[in-house]
């Protein structure tokens, strides 16, 4: 009975790429012993090698296999795993097969390409491989199939493959996709688009929602197929079916249903349940993120569609207080911290002021001002400077964190000298200037910094950990209107995301973000200080949640 089924998984071996997988090809993780695919990585290999997956259909279903695969899948789901798995055995189930590799930059598409190489080097088909090639991006069989990569472009023009895997499709120019990479699998098999979401936007995008928009919806117990327009359903989901909204077949009566195959084939992955990943771990992973916009595409795949991608709209009405005012008033019991995000060109200057909530540990908004921008007859520094020092004596923050990029530099020198004077003067202020670097005073924004201080803002927004007054303050209102159209953008061929908007003003968004990263640090005070007459001891505890004074 053994010897029966071993050639049984011999002979499945020789038809379908999954088999020939699991039966022949070291994990590459470990390469002493064979792989061991994931459901999902099952389905997205038929997907490639057929068109569809054969745990859900067979070939008597399928009149005409698509000839394109998207894949929108998390990060260390096993997709590119997956597909490199899928290359090595198409050359050798498939003799003459050539297949190409593209991605957003020449080291992405390396990446998969030395997946394919390293697992086949690992294996009893190493010896099937033409060593003498001079090219490190090109690998040949004796059978006459090969798999060469390219980066993002048009040099891949004028090549012609059987099948064409696109890394990364997200981050890549599209004319080099549609105009370049494409038409090499014209007469081909299938071309194969795989990456995380970037966005609600580009073919990519599209390509995926057609390819889930066109499934039939198929009645498991008398086979009829309709359209999903034929159910009054607002949004399918991309997993199972039937779900509440759905009526009964009107041919039989059941309420039994499951998709078909669309004009593109869309193999899922459910990030909670993906077979290499425990959800104890994605949780924690997107705990640690705040669950920003971010995190959410990069762990669970998601395609956030609101319209800032940055900050959404249900998370600033949950974190809007209607009982808050922007007052220009403060109390002497309360730490303040005050951001400033200083005017460049047009832009305004801004000065937020914010409290942390000693019960509930959340971050309170109390004060918003904002001075208009360079063709207003007030944009002069002496008239700046009058307002930012009325705000310091009014609130007396024990920080305050401007922005010192670029011009910021000098004016937060003067602030310096303007706190100095005044203390002189004999008012008892606590303000000290936060600095994230240790020669220079102030916050310097630059490629690292910025996604860390815009990365603070989102992750209270998402948790509920900060409130806001309401539009009806008018200076709220524009806040509101900044944090909504607040946008980020992918560079491509990097991990690196640029915050911020050349569209329209994000000076309010900084000025916030700015006062909320100064409750992140305790200041540095001596045993006792005298502040309006009373003496105050510094606590020795981590300034995270209550109050500096006792």
């Amino acid at each position: 009975m053994e010897a029966i089924k071993e050639l049984q998984d011999i002979e499945n071996s020789l038809f379908r790429a999954v088999d020939f997988i699991e039966q022949f090809l070291p994990d590459e993780n470990d390469t002493t012993k064979l792989v061991k695919l994931t459901q999902p990585q099952k389905d997205a290999i038929d997907s490639i090698q057929y068109g569809f997956p054969l745990s859900h259909f067979d070939f008597r279903e399928i009149d005409e296999p698509p000839r394109g695969v998207v894949m929108i899948w998390p990060r260390q789901t096993g997709k590119t795993s997956g597909c490199g798995y899928a290359a090595d055995a198409l050359l050798f189930l498939k003799p003459g097969c050539k297949i190409g590799i593209i991605a957003a930059t020449e080291k992405q598409s390396r990446k998969l390409f030395n997946k394919i190489k390293k697992v086949l080097k690992n294996s009893i088909f190493w010896d099937y491989v033409i060593k003498k090639t001079l090219r490190v991006d090109f690998l040949e069989t004796i059978q006459g199939s090969f798999v060469e990569c390219w980066p993002c472009t048009d040099g891949i023009e004028g090549s012609t493959y059987d099948f064409l895997f696109i890394d990364e499709a997200a981050l890549m120019d599209e004319n080099i996709i549609f105009q370049s990479a494409m038409p090499t699998v014209t007469h081909g098999t299938r071309w194969i688009m795989l990456s995380t979401p970037k966005g609600p936007k580009g073919k990519f995008i599209e390509y995926y929602d057609k390819g889930l928009a066109t499934r039939p919806v198929i009645c498991n117990h008398c086979n009829e197929h309709f359209p999903q327009a034929a159910f009054n359903v607002e949004r399918f989901p991309h997993g199972k079916i039937p779900i509440d909204e759905m009526h009964n077949c009107p041919f039989c009566g059941k309420k039994d249903y499951r998709y078909g195959v669309g004009q593109f084939s869309v193999p899922y992955v459910d990030p909670w349940n993906d077979g290499l990943r425990k959800p104890k771990y994605v949780k924690q992973l997107l705990d640690e993120a705040g669950w920003s916009p971010t995190a959410r595409q990069e762990y669970l795949g998601e395609i956030i569609s609101d319209a800032s991608m940055v900050f959404l709209s249900e998370w600033l009405k949950n974190c809007t207080n209607t009982q808050l005012k922007n007052l220009f008033r403060a109390s002497n019991k309360i730490n303040y911290v005050l951001g400033i995000d200083y005017g460049r060109k047009h832009d305004a200057s801004c000065f937020y002021v914010t409290h942390r909530d000693e019960r509930t540990g959340k971050i309170i908004l109390d004060y918003g001002l904002t001075v208009a921008g360079e063709f207003d007859e007030h944009k002069t520094y002496k008239y700046i400077r009058e307002k930012l020092m009325k705000v310091i004596q009014v609130f007396n923050p024990v920080w305050v964190v401007p922005d010192a990029t670029g011009m910021g530099d000098p004016l937060v020198e003067m602030l310096e000298e303007d706190i100095t004077r005044i203390r002189r003067n004999g008012m008892p202020v606590k303000t000290q200037i936060f600095d994230n670097r240790n020669n220079q005073k102030g916050y310097i924004i630059s490629r690292t910094s910025k996604p860390e201080l815009v990365g603070n803002l989102i992750s209270l927004f998402q948790r509920g950990m900060i409130r806001i007054p309401p539009t009806a303050e008018v200076e709220m209102g524009y806040l509101r209107e900044e944090l909504l159209r607040f946008e980020c953008e992918d560079i491509a061929g990097s991990d690196y995301i640029k915050f911020g908007t050349q569209t329209f003003h994000d000076d309010r968004v900084i000025a916030l973000a700015l006062s909320c990263w100064g409750h992140r640090r305790r200041p540095t005070m001596v045993d006792k200080i005298k502040i309006r007459g009373v003496k105050y001891k510094p606590l020795e505890e981590n300034y995270e949640g209550g109050s500096l004074f006792t």
